[in-house]
């Protein structure tokens, strides 16, 4: 191979390991962020009065609702939480829906609303300035092999 070729070829396998690495390690850590912002935004906000909280038994802390996707290509990394009220939080009739648009937003509470509780933006800005994702990513690519340099 030429040199093109082995720049083309050292080029896509960094994308490639860079969208793995943002699922393998940099996704866990939003989570664990995320359950942290969950924790101190939502649940630390209010005490109910008409409910028990589910917190990590179904509820907004449950890494099991928390799904982690990369845009392939743009190397984007999407960390959605899935919960959904499962009777909790909703207008009679209405089916299942999900909770963090509710609880973002303080709308569709069947109930006085506690107001608005946003964590994921909480979450994003937490995990970028504490410099989270820089370190999880050279973690990570450190482990398959690039030698990433400081600065």
């Amino acid at each position: 191979m030429g040199i093109l070729e082995d720049y083309l070829a050292a080029r896509e396998k960094l994308k490639i390991d860079v969208e793995e690495v943002l699922l393998t390690h940099v996704a866990p850590a939003v989570m664990d962020e995320m359950q942290e912002q969950v924790q101190e935004k939502v649940y630390d906000a209010y005490i109910p009065r008409v409910y028990v909280r589910r917190m990590e038994d179904g509820g907004l802390k449950d890494r099991r609702n928390y799904e982690a996707s990369v845009e392939v290509g743009s190397m984007t990394l999407t960390v959605e939480n899935l919960t959904k009220d499962a009777g909790y939080w909703r207008p009679p009739g209405m089916g299942d829906r999900f909770l963090t648009p509710v609880v973002e937003s303080g709308v569709g509470y069947d109930y006085k609303s506690p107001g608005p509780r946003p964590f994921n933006e909480a979450t994003e800005q937490e995990v970028v300035q504490s410099g989270t994702v820089d370190r999880e990513l050279k973690i990570g690519l450190t482990e398959r092999g690039h030698n990433i340099k400081e600065g």
